[in-house]
């Protein structure tokens, strides 16, 4: 296999799940013995990822001049950079919100071959872009439908854009994982019997009051099984203030975001995902990882290609009765409990490191 010099485009350094998945490659890729770069549009003010390459930021550029100068600058910084380094290959990480601004990236600055990552169905809908003017199938066929490849990280977001723009240059790539090492051992065991969720507090995705509504109805308050939730976002303070209303103060703990959760995921009975939408939920992959089963509701793309409903966690449709209904019989079904935690990891041997640096390795072959 040839050695190819490879740049990773990330919008940031250390902020969600896009970000994590980036960071990884970057791992794999250098394993693959290629030369690595990473790319990052602005800076951070989270601890980043662990990132392996050179690490450029390009917010950094022209940071304090007058805005003309500062585009001016990290576009002639950006062009310069992927000439004099003889980039081969560019992996796009980013969510690219702004038509225009993509127009002018791939007419003029990524003339090498690119990957474009799809990490959501968000990615490939009309609301996704800043400009209502333009229509997906016009944007979407004037930014990809020449790019070397589109790799989407579940096989239904790839069908949905096969279906919905009758694209060839597509192909999936499950996301891996990297557990690392945990940092907080005693935090986790101060909140006692519990169940999690943990990811970014954002009711436009992640449709936090459907879970927080459910876990009301359920059994699990008066059995004094707590639901933390673990992050930060912008709609907290929406949380915090419906919570308070349903006088549920004591039972449903907020826990600010921590670089690495995964004691706390160890440490719960079950994770719960209630999301609109998702690409390939990586919460659900970790918490599989971490021998901790899941109840997810059925959102489209991502869970259904990790969750067997009865084996390794509960797959619903996504309505308060059954999403209840799960709740319920996972706290209360112990032989379920423990039948789903024994087949974790059996169920993402296929997502293991080595198995995805395989794949990546047959497409940069």
């Amino acid at each position: 296999m040839k050695k190819k010099k490879i740049c990773i485009v990330v919008s940031t350094l250390g902020l969600g799940g896009a970000e994590k998945v980036a960071a990884l490659q970057s791992k794999i890729f250098t394993d693959l013995g290629h030369t690595v770069s990473v790319l990052s549009i602005s800076k951070f003010d989270k601890k980043p990822f662990d990132f392996d390459g050179e690490i450029f930021v390009l917010e950094e550029i022209g940071f304090g001049e007058l805005l003309p100068v500062r585009i001016v600058k990290r576009l002639s910084f950006l062009k310069k950079y992927l000439q004099e380094n003889k980039i081969d290959l560019i992996v796009d990480n980013r969510s690219r919100k702004n038509f225009f601004r993509e127009l002018l990236l791939v007419s003029f600055f990524y003339k090498v071959n690119t990957f474009y990552m799809i990490h959501s169905l968000a990615m490939i809908q009309d609301s996704n872009f800043v400009l209502p003017i333009v229509r997906s199938k016009f944007i979407f066929n004037k930014l990809y439908k020449k790019s070397s490849l589109l790799v989407c990280v579940s096989k239904g977001i790839t069908s949905k854009i096969k279906i919905l723009h009758n694209f060839d240059n597509l192909t999936t790539v499950y996301n891996s994982y990297d557990l690392g090492i945990d940092t907080v051992l005693l935090e986790s065991q101060k909140y006692g019997n519990y169940i999690l969720f943990y990811g970014r507090l954002d009711d436009e995705s992640k449709d936090l009051n459907f879970l927080i509504e459910a876990y009301q109805k359920s059994i699990l308050p008066e059995k004094n099984i707590k639901l933390v939730l673990l992050g930060d976002g912008p709609h907290e303070k929406m949380y915090k203030s419906l919570v308070s209303k349903l006088n549920l103060e004591n039972l449903i703990i907020f826990h600010k975001r921590c670089a690495n959760p995964f004691s706390f995921v160890r440490a719960a009975k079950f994770t719960v995902l209630t999301s609109h939408y998702e690409g390939f939920p990586m919460s659900i992959v970790e918490s599989l990882a971490c021998e901790t089963p899941v109840v997810t509701v059925d959102c489209e793309t991502g869970p259904s290609e990790i969750i067997k409903d009865r084996f390794n966690g509960l797959l619903v449709e996504k309505n308060l009765v059954s999403f209840t209904e799960a709740l319920n019989s996972m706290c209360l079904d112990k032989k379920l409990l423990d039948y789903c935690k024994q087949n974790c990891l059996e169920s993402i041997k296929h997502l293991s490191y080595d198995e995805i640096k395989k794949t990546w390795a047959d497409l940069l072959s």
